[in-house]
């Protein structure tokens, strides 16, 4: 059976806005990483580019895929689609979902199961999306993002322990460091995201974007001016690593 066929490969999911790939660079670099763990063929700039490029017919917001193929090259493709709004979501959690210290979520596999069923399962239950916790209550991500809370005036998000290292969330660590916020990464329960003065999911193509409630409970929203700041340096810094098509 063909690597394709059993999912081995990654992805990255970019924008792309103004003839820009936003955060083209950090994709790319993460792409290039992980694709030297697994010892898949390294994928160059212009080919990155051109599968992006490619996939715009679909939509602004591409998934570039990338496989071995049969002579040991770099194969890529784009796919579009349209871009999901920004407005807050509902959520519920997944309890066993989250696996700290498992590395390949630490990467972009095409082999996403977890997440598809995950969004499907939170869909079916009237949700928008869910959280995924370990058993001892420990938050990880969300189907498809990094999970950051504020907490007295500081952002607060899980280590990278069987985590993606996300592009967004790498994003609002930065902002927030350069506007004097502090910034915490450590052990996130359930309890503290319901506790906090707002969370957020990240999402490269969507930004940061505000959870409303819990499984039914609604929790307090982030600070209107502490968001602008974090969504309008975001912006700074999208296009600022951005990729020209």
């Amino acid at each position: 059976m063909s690597e394709v066929a059993l999912g081995a490969g990654l992805y990255e999911t970019v924008r792309s806005d103004d003839g820009l790939i936003r955060f083209g660079r950090r994709h790319l670099a993460r792409m290039t990483a992980s694709a030297s763990v697994f010892g898949l063929p390294v994928p160059a700039e212009a080919q990155f580019v051109r599968a992006v490029r490619d996939g715009l017919k679909g939509g602004p917001v591409v998934r570039v895929t990338l496989y071995r193929g049969e002579a040991g090259d770099a194969l890529l493709a784009g796919e579009g689609r349209a871009v999901d709004g920004t407005d807050p979501v509902q959520v519920t959690t997944l309890t066993g979902w989250y696996a700290p210290g498992y590395l390949l979520r630490e990467h972009k596999l095409t082999s996403h199961f977890h997440g598809v069923w995950a969004r499907r399962q939170a869909r079916e239950l009237g949700f928008d999306d869910a959280l995924l916790v370990a058993r001892d209550g420990a938050v990880g991500e969300s189907s498809n993002g990094n999970v950051v809370i504020v907490e007295s005036g500081a952002l607060v998000t899980p280590p990278i322990d069987g985590l993606l290292p996300g592009v967004m969330r790498d994003a609002l660590i930065r902002v927030a460091s350069t506007n004097g916020i502090a910034v915490h990464e450590r052990r996130l329960t359930l309890a503290q995201v319901r506790t906090s003065d707002g969370a957020l999911l990240t999402s490269a193509p969507r930004g940061p974007y505000e959870i409303s409630r819990i499984d039914g409970t609604p929790l307090r929203r982030v600070a209107p001016a502490l968001l602008a700041i974090l969504r309008e340096g975001v912006e700074d810094l999208a296009r600022a690593g951005s990729l020209a098509l």
